[in-house]
């Protein structure tokens, strides 16, 4: 029987599993942001592509960017279901 601990995904190899597909990241200082995952480092800095930077809870689109780099120590949270964390983004 297998325990608990054997079904934990570390974080890092969850997020790289992620390369390649829209993320939803919240910043500590309240900014959203929703894009593709370009590339990730063992820090958590990551670099979205087809980036908006959005308001209203995700809701609404204030801007768009190519490519951002986000700081690792500066992510809040990511969610891996972007569609139903930024309602408004469209890749």
């Amino acid at each position: 029987m297998a325990t608990a601990e054997s079904k934990l995904i570390p974080p890092l190899r969850y997020l790289r599993g992620a390369l390649g597909k829209p993320i939803y990241v919240r910043l500590k200082d309240g900014t959203e942001y929703v894009g593709i995952l370009k590339m990730t480092d063992r820090t958590m800095n990551i670099v979205l592509s087809n980036t908006a930077e959005l308001k209203n809870g995700g809701q609404a689109i204030a801007a768009r960017y190519g490519d951002v780099l986000i700081r690792g120590s500066m992510i809040l949270y990511i969610s891996f279901d972007a569609d139903k964390a930024a309602p408004a983004f469209t890749p």
